[in-house]
This record gives C-alpha cells, structure tokens and sequence, in this order.
C-alpha cells in the first residue's frame, strides 16, 4: 500500500474510533465482526446454491466463500483473497457483500462438498470463525434417467427371488439397490431393510426371514456411482402365505 493511502487509511480508523462506531475490546484491541448467520447449500441441478445473512455492524465489509472438497483442510483467511484462490486446501469460489451464490463450477467427484463463509470488516479483520454448512456426498450428481425393469418377486422352495432388469449405463445408472418394506413402496433406497446393492439381476432371502400373511413390497432403484438414485423405483408386493 502506498504512504498517502496507508495514511488515509489509519486516519479513517482513528476517527471512526473515537466516533464510538468501530468496536473495540477493554484493552483497545478492535474487535472482529461476527461470522455470518443462517448458512445454507442447497444442491440444484447445475450446482449448489449457497445463502446466508450478513453481519448487521458499522464496519462490515464483504463476505468470504471458501469450499471445500472431501478430506480437504480448512484454513484461515488473511489480506484480501480473491476468487481462485486456496485457504488451506479449499477454494475461494464468492467474495463480496452479497447473501447468497450460485456455485455452479463444482469439481468432478462425488462430494461432500463443505462451504465456509467468513466476514470481514472495514479494517481486515475477519470473523473469528466462519459460518458453514455441507452438501451430503452424491447430492450434486444427477440421478440416473434409466429405471430398473421387469421386477419380480416369486417363493422357491424356502427362498424369496427377486429379479430385475437393469438399465444401460448410458443412462447414468452404475448399480441397483433393492430394500424390503412393510406395506407401502419405499421413498427412498435407504427406506426399508437392505437386501441388495450391485450390478446384478438378482436376489433372494430366506422365506423365514417374512412374517406370515403380512404384506412387504419390494422396490429396486436406479442408482448412479455417487449414491444419487431415482426417487420413483421399482416395485413388487409379495405376502407369505
């Protein structure tokens, strides 16, 4: 920084100090600004949509978007980071005074991604830590556009077979999962008990394992290779007799 404006810059701290409008600590250290409120990351489909609620204090400046891919280490920010570069092992990807992003540049993988979101005042002080929040691993891959096929759900012997066809992997499915549910179809592959997840066509257990005269319904997804899967599955209902 230059001297003229290294000058104007410790006059306008000097009087907005004795203006009792900076905060300061007992000791006369100026106090850091809050981190930011209410931090959300909403996976969408062409990325994640990141919001949050500014600090209200006199000397708020801009707020810092740093994300982190998985494993990643966090850091903390100094000086004036701008969009690209690294805090610790993650990425500035948003700085400004804005309260929300639209992340649209993820990295290839699965996730989870974690977004830290830091505020920093008038004279380079940061929060003393950042607001955050995490986007769950597979949320921001898109769910396959094929579904499973041909389920079916038959006794033999003392064994329950499941079989299936599955879709082509040009649609983006990478495997099946098929749960087992009391009643009604399952909303989602990790609703109702597990029985099979893998490139296979089929699947049976032991007929013991059904209570008697009580009616299950089998569902089959269409998952990809994240974890992302079709919310509308397969289905066939089965009671042992």
């Amino acid at each position: 920084m230059h001297r003229n404006a290294l000058r104007a810059a410790l006059v306008a701290v000097v009087a907005l100090t004795s203006c009792g409008e900076l905060p300061m600590n007992p000791t006369g250290e100026l106090v850091p600004p809050p981190a930011p409120t209410a931090v959300q990351a909403l996976p969408v489909r062409d990325g994640v949509d990141v919001s949050w609620k500014n600090p209200s204090v006199v000397d708020f400046e801009r707020v810092l978007v740093v994300r982190y891919g998985p494993g990643a280490q966090a850091g903390t920010p100094t000086g004036q980071p701008i969009v690209g570069e690294t805090i610790g092992q993650g990425t500035v990807v948003y700085t400004g005074t804005g309260e929300s992003f639209a992340d649209t540049m993820l990295p290839t993988g699965c996730g989870p991604f974690r977004y830290q979101v830091w505020s920093r005042d008038t004279t380079g002080l940061f929060s003393t830590a950042p607001g955050s929040a995490e986007v769950p691993r597979g949320s921001t891959t898109p769910a396959p556009v094929g579904h499973v096929g041909m389920l079916q759900v038959m006794q033999a012997g003392q064994e329950v077979q499941v079989t299936w066809t599955n879709p082509p992997t040009s649609t983006g499915w990478f495997q099946t999962v098929v749960v087992r549910k009391t009643g009604g179809a399952a909303t989602s592959s990790s609703d109702g008990l597990p029985l099979y997840a893998g490139s296979g066509t089929s699947t049976r257990e032991a007929l013991s394992s059904l209570p008697t005269g009580v009616a299950v319904t089998y569902s089959a997804f269409s998952c990809n290779a994240c974890g992302g899967c079709v919310t509308t599955p397969a289905t066939a209902p089965f009671t042992r007799v």
